[in-house]
């Protein structure tokens, strides 16, 4: 309901059912906004209508688009552009949602659809005018576009300009990945009081490490910083964090 069909009750009521109240709800979101590095961000309630203490950035929005992008929850929401309330205790009705984001339900437009588009959100209040959250992925590319204070006409023709360009101008460039060895380090313990080498340590990336770049950027081009310790230690296991990349 309040993803697909921008239900502000829903927002209220998740609120109260997380936080005990819609202003602690508001408090949380701000900052859980600045963990994830939006820092010009302050919230005020849970679904965005109109207060002058409640604001974002074009930029920030894209920050937590960002996080939502790897959000399996989010994304399963996602993939029903409409979805079916049963019946319930309260009524033997059944209820139909239907997603709000034209890119990504085909049977509101045809002509705005995109396949590639993956997670967004729709947005309006008479001051902020329209507003669109746009998560789309091609291959290994994943791209966010924000507009705001847009009208109608150009909301989503905006938005297409963007991910066209993003798409077209920017790729996926593979740097390292979990079965190859980045350095290797020595491997110490302790014997009769003195630190002992008892062998060495491969160090890798727990997953496919890539990068966004322009598409006339080589690998050549791509400098590397290695943060590590000068040695391991004995009691350290497979899957710890032991430095930066």
């Amino acid at each position: 309901g309040l993803l697909l069909m921008s239900a502000n009750e829903e927002a209220n009521g998740l609120a109260e059912a997380v936080s005990g109240s819609i202003d602690a709800f508001a408090i949380r979101m701000s900052d859980r906004a600045k963990e994830l590095g939006a820092l010009n961000t302050h919230f005020v309630n849970p679904h965005g209508l109109h207060d002058e203490n409640h604001y974002t950035t074009a930029y920030d929005m894209s920050l937590i688009a960002s996080y939502l992008a790897d959000n399996e929850y989010f994304l399963n929401i996602m993939k029903d552009y409409i979805y079916q309330i049963n019946g319930t205790n309260k009524t033997d009705e059944i209820r139909y949602l239907s997603q709000d984001h034209k890119m990504f339900n085909p049977l509101k437009d045809a002509s705005i659809f995109r396949e590639d588009v993956i997670g967004g959100k729709t947005g309006y209040t008479d001051q902020a005018r329209h507003t669109l959250v746009t998560i789309a992925k091609e291959g290994k590319t994943t791209l966010v576009a924000v507009v705001m204070k847009s009208e109608k006409g150009t909301l989503y023709s905006d938005t297409n300009t963007l991910l066209d360009y993003g798409f077209n101008s920017y790729h996926s460039l593979a740097l390292h990945s979990p079965n190859e060895t980045i350095k290797t380090l020595p491997l110490y313990t302790i014997k009769s009081g003195q630190p002992y080498q008892a062998g060495s340590c491969s160090i890798g990336v727990e997953k496919d490490l890539s990068v966004l770049v322009r598409n006339d950027t080589t690998l050549q081009e791509i400098t590397t910083s290695l943060e590590l310790p000068e040695y391991i230690d004995m009691t350290a296991k497979e899957g710890d964090v032991i430095g930066e990349i």
